[in-house]
């Protein structure tokens, strides 16, 4: 598959609303494995590294869902292809820093990407829809997602000889992370809560479950747009049910308290909320120069106001938060590829107004909003 080819589509995950408020964008699993007898890539020299990629790639190649995929040597991609799979997560900022004997390998589907010789020899990222809307069911989308990893787990582990033993289990560059080689992450959109000055109480609560929680960056670029990555801590072999359990029980805690503060903002009498959606309304509307930041987060601002019912749509909520996350992907691709930075701002701001200016809508007055939005 050619990297035209490849982003003619962007990912499932990325696109549709994970859930039914808007606060789950999706979940993802990391599996690292190390060969046994080969340098970790901190330490690796370019015949090392091309030493394991020899030894890994025919047999990942082989797996149906990298044989018709898309495969790059990394001094093969340009600087703006790194970016542009970084939006679209098909690349992570480390693999995105490295050059000869490492490779990225994405699956047709686009939900499951490979890194050869990243922070480890093998890194494998698999993506999953966090929710599905009713009537289809309310649950976390983990279950398939986790399945589908422990087959290929598996097919990986007898395919090659992973560094292991009996204490440690799987064996890591960082020590402490040792044994399964399994992590769990959950893509949230927390506006509320970032409006609300709370993300650093959310940190500090995280640490004290084990959890962590950071601003996801997409991309390289200092912005979140209110998103943010929830990750569990690695954990000894065999324990991926209980971290499992524990782990998506700590996120629902995050996304009900995100929930309760966007209630308790429409409550407000300050009209704080509808201010602040107005403004990042009005910056989409009016603004002649946006910086993809500011994009950013004044999308996100739209999100949330169409999902409490502050902003009408005549296609609905969930068509309108599909075309946000499609076009501002599509208007970062466009940036990196035919803009510099002096006309991407120009760019931006045209792209926003075109678009709201193609899907009728409306405001509606504080007095007009239910006080209990619908699939609250």
């Amino acid at each position: 598959m050619k990297l035209s080819t490849l982003l003619k589509e962007q990912p499932e995950h990325l696109m549709e609303p994970g859930d039914c408020q808007d606060t789950v964008i999706g979940v993802m699993a990391r599996l690292v494995r190390n060969l046994k007898g080969h340098r970790f890539p901190g330490w690796s020299t370019a015949e090392s590294r091309a030493a394991v990629a020899e030894q890994l790639l025919p047999g990942l190649l082989s797996l149906p869902d990298f044989s018709k995929g898309f495969h790059a040597e990394m001094p093969e991609l340009g600087f703006d292809d790194r970016r542009i799979m970084m939006v679209n997560s098909m690349l992570s900022p480390a693999q995105a820093a490295r050059q000869d004997g490492c490779h990225v390998l994405v699956s047709h589907k686009r939900n499951v990407v490979a890194f050869v010789n990243e922070e480890e020899h093998l890194v494998l990222h698999m993506f999953r829809q966090g929710y599905k809307c009713p009537p289809k069911g309310d649950t976390m989308r983990t279950g398939h997602m986790l399945n589908d990893l422990q087959k290929m787990r598996d097919k990986l582990d007898g395919m090659f000889d992973f560094a292991h033993n009996a204490q440690d289990g799987y064996l890591t560059s960082m020590p402490g992370e040792s044994g399964d080689g399994i992590q769990l992450f959950v893509m949230l959109h927390l506006p509320a809560l970032t409006f609300s000055n709370m993300m650093g109480q959310v940190t500090k609560a995280m640490e004290k479950l084990h959890v962590s929680i950071s601003p996801f960056y997409s991309d390289g670029q200092d912005d979140t747009g209110s998103r943010y990555m929830l990750y569990s801590l690695p954990g000894p072999e065999g324990s991926l049910g209980e971290v499992k359990g524990y782990f998506f029980e700590v996120a629902q805690r995050v996304v009900e308290r995100e929930l309760s503060v966007r209630l308790r903002l429409l409550e407000e009498p300050g009209m704080r909320l509808f201010d602040h959606i107005g403004r990042a309304y009005g910056l989409l509307k009016y603004a002649r120069r946006l910086s993809i930041k500011e994009m950013r987060d004044a999308f996100s601002s739209l999100r949330l106001a169409t999902v409490l019912g502050i902003i009408k749509w005549d296609v609905g909520p969930y068509p309108i938060i599909r075309g946000i996350n499609r076009v501002s992907r599509l208007i970062v691709q466009e940036a990196i590829t035919h803009h510099g930075d002096e006309q991407t701002p120009l760019f931006v701001a045209t792209a926003c107004r075109a678009f709201l200016e193609s899907q009728p809508h409306e405001f509606l007055t504080h007095a007009d909003i239910p006080p209990y939005p619908e699939n609250y």
